[in-house]
This record gives C-alpha cells, structure tokens and sequence, in this order.
C-alpha cells in the first residue's frame, strides 16, 4: 500500500507485507515492513511496523482517552489464559511447523504479556518471562539499573517504597524505607518506617540464642544467679535485646524474679534476679529465648 501522505509527521511512504533484500540505506522512501531478509549481516535488523497514533479528543466521534490501536476483540480470553504477545519463545519456533498452522501451546519458559484468569472469569493481567521482570525509569535497559525487578525468589527495589491508605494524599501516605549501606555492620542495619503520625525504627535482627537456668539453683534475698551466656556472631553493646519465656509457665511459681539481658560483643548475658526479701530455689530448669535488634 502506498500512502498518500508520507513525512516526519505523516505516515510511511509504503506499506508492505514482505521487504526481503531491505532498502537502500539513506533511501528517502520510508517503508514499514511486516517481514524482511534479516538473516545474515548484510541486513541484521527488521525495520519497525509503524501504527500512525492522530491526536485524540478533537471531536464527539475521536474521544478521550480512546482504546489503544492494538485491539483483540472475541471470546477466547473467557476461555482461560493466553499470550496476546510472545517476545521470547522458548522453543525457537519448533512448534509453529507442527501445529496445522495455528497457535501453539504456550510453554513456562516463555517470554510473554498474557491474559490471567481462569475460564469464565473475566480479564486480568500477567507479565511472565523465565528469569526476570524489571522496571527501568530513565534508562536503557541493562539488567542492571533497573527500580523494580522481579526474579523467582526475590522482589527487588531499588527506590523507596510509598503506600497509601486510601486516595494518594499526603495525610494517607505511609513510607517504607530500608538503609543498608555497604559499611554499615549488620547491628546497625535499620527499616524505617514513617506515617504522618510519627516515625517508628526497627533493627533487622541478628538471631537468637536459647538460655536456661539450671534447676535446684539458689538465689538469695536481694541477689541474682551467676550470669548465664550464650553467643550471637555480630552482637555489641547498641543492639536491643528481648527475653521471652520459653514455656508460658517458666515464672509461674517465682513471679518475684526478674529476667534480663545485656548485650557485649557477640555476646548475650542473660541476669535473673530475685528482688524479694526471701530466697528462692528453682524446682526445675527455667528456660529462656532471647533475640538480639
């Protein structure tokens, strides 16, 4: 097909089905082929195929925002998921020669934009490929420089991540925001979180360590019992500590004894005290966990 007004802001000059031989490089006529010779480095790349995009709500018959100039009308999407547009096939073609001509079955290890939904339901969508899903924003697409990227056993970002509870307003806007610089030792490793009502800070944490007392010991009036120990690789005197019994009934029968615990360099020291004006025996073994911020 021949267009009647070709240019810079018209539409290409020809439309053709088959450009096998390509066109003379620096050729004025400007051509948008559905298929050309791009086998060999004589004429590595296809041209692009060209959808002339006119301006939008310039009358009641050219509303806006109009449908796109891509299309797929019918009932097979009620039928369950399919591929619009594959961009990577995975078997190299092998199945389009084996299928009678029409569309093959789709395979995991394509790289496709599908419809996502089970048969009869109505339209969703699905974005699949076999490594990875990324989001570039002012930028080419390198495997590297990406904001938000997909793999099969990780979301990555790499921007903070705002949620909003409700209409995007400031007021409902909740900021997630994770810090974790190259030299900053894992003690030190924090997730911020903010909200128009406050901020509230929380230490990744370092692992725990389970400590016990030893039954039958003694803890006289006013002391505590010989300082119990345990080991977290990375522990120093800024990180938090917290102790939880292991068995609800760990106090039952000392509630005046207290358990706590101070860090010291990839150390827990877990003190429990008896601050009554009596002694105390242990019965039996007491029995705690504590986690390290």
């Amino acid at each position: 097909m021949i267009s009647s007004v070709p240019g810079e802001y018209g539409v290409p000059t020809v439309y053709a089905q088959d450009c096998s031989g390509g066109p003379v490089i620096g050729s004025p006529m400007w051509l948008s082929c559905l298929a050309t010779d791009s086998v060999g480095s004589d004429n590595p790349n296809n041209g692009p195929t060209i959808l002339q995009n006119g301006p939008i709500g310039a009358s009641s018959y050219n509303p806006a925002p109009p449908k796109g100039r891509i299309i797929f009308e019918g009932y097979g999407i009620s039928n369950g998921p399919q591929d619009f547009i594959t961009f990577g096939d995975s078997d190299k073609g092998s199945k389009l020669f084996s299928q009678g001509g029409i569309r093959p079955q789709a395979d995991a290890g394509d790289c496709a934009i599908s419809n996502d939904n089970a048969p009869g339901a109505f339209w969703g969508l699905a974005f699949r490929c076999p490594t990875s899903i990324s989001n570039y924003i002012s930028s080419l697409p390198d495997g590297t420089h990406w904001g938000e990227q997909l793999l099969s056993s990780v979301k990555n970002f790499t921007v903070p991540l705002a949620l909003y509870n409700g209409p995007i307003t400031p007021t409902n806007k909740f900021g997630f925001t994770i810090t974790v610089p190259t030299t900053t030792p894992p003690a030190a490793r924090t997730l911020n979180i903010t909200d128009p009502g406050g901020a509230a800070s929380f230490g990744l944490s370092l692992g725990s360590v389970s400590l016990s007392l030893a039954a039958s010991t003694h803890i006289s009036a006013g002391q505590c019992a010989p300082t119990i120990q345990g080991t977290i690789t990375g522990l120093n005197s800024a990180n938090t500590l917290i102790v939880t019994p292991q068995a609800d009934p760990a106090l039952a029968g000392y509630k005046t004894l207290t358990a706590w615990a101070f860090p010291t360099s990839n150390t827990v020291n877990l003190e429990i005290c008896n601050p009554s004006a009596s002694g105390v025996t242990t019965a039996s073994a007491l029995a705690f966990t504590v986690k390290a911020f």
